[in-house]
């Protein structure tokens, strides 16, 4: 039953930290500045990338199983670290710079709870309940700065994991 349970918070903060954040630079151009409502679209397209690159990745059926979730997580990091260089190249207009930061630094941390769970399963200890929670507190303050600057796809909205 645990592993059952904790494969589908893996699962469910795997789809958030992704969804809530990118996905490859070619949802992002330079330039700009760009306005709230330019960067929540162009937010928005790298969130939607995220998550169809994401949903390639097959999930682990056994969350107890250390090689499965290195391999799973291995795969899902470098999805979320991209989703936050992708947003990084994007300059923000004065208006939404702070705003835009926060969801900047909110990707990076979550690509930084994914990055300890692949180093924690690569090392063979099982990851617990507790380490995705972590990556599902890792993704609050990217939504919250998501739906500050008005990316519903990133904040989560009809999100389906």
């Amino acid at each position: 039953m645990f592993a059952r349970s904790t494969l589908a918070v893996l699962v469910s903060a795997t789809a958030l930290g992704v969804a809530a954040c990118g996905g490859s630079k070619d949802g992002a151009d330079s330039g700009g500045p760009f306005t709230r409502a330019q960067l929540a679209t162009k937010a928005d397209a790298i969130c939607a990338k995220a998550r169809l690159d994401a949903a390639k990745v097959p999930s682990p059926t056994d969350a107890r199983d250390t090689d499965a979730s290195a391999t799973y997580f291995s795969k899902i990091a470098p999805i979320s670290q991209q989703e936050a260089d992708s947003f990084a190249a994007l300059t923000p207009d004065a208006a939404a710079k702070t705003d835009w930061e926060a969801l900047v630094a909110g990707q990076r941390t979550i690509a930084g709870a994914f990055d300890a769970m692949v180093a924690k399963a690569k090392a063979g200890k099982s990851l617990g309940a507790s380490d995705y929670g972590n990556a599902l507190k890792a993704a609050e303050p990217f939504i919250d700065a998501s739906t500050k600057i008005g990316a519903k796809t990133c904040a989560g909205a009809g999100a389906t994991g």
